[in-house]
């Protein structure tokens, strides 16, 4: 190592210095409205979350724009918390996503998603 070479540790914090209550509260605020329901999914809520975790939500609202466009329309929740991967889905096509999950992504998400609003 040479003597201009700095060396540094950084915290990262996915609710960026929220507590999980105060986080929840706000998202839930700025989703009133907009959507049928809202879910967690992934290691949110799970020992499993750390300072390298994203939070990964599912938005499921009437919409006619094509999937890669959807979470356009609620990007100011990122303002809340920018670590935030937004999947936003159709009642029908959630409905038939998670009720009868096929192995893989799906069968992970519907064994750990929680309901917020």
């Amino acid at each position: 190592m040479t003597s201009n070479t700095a060396m540094y540790r950084t915290r990262r914090d996915p609710l960026f210095g929220r507590t999980r209550t105060e986080f929840e509260t706000a998202l839930s605020t700025a989703l009133e409205g907009r959507v049928i329901s809202a879910w967690f999914f992934g290691s949110y809520g799970m020992p499993s979350f750390s300072d390298h975790s994203d939070i990964d939500v599912i938005l499921v609202t009437e919409t006619d724009l094509p999937f890669p466009l959807r979470n356009r329309e609620f990007e100011d929740i990122l303002d809340i918390v920018p670590s935030m991967d937004i999947l936003v889905y159709t009642p029908d096509e959630f409905e038939r996503l998670t009720h009868q999950p096929t192995a893989g992504f799906w069968r992970s998400v519907t064994a750990g998603m929680r309901r917020f609003i």
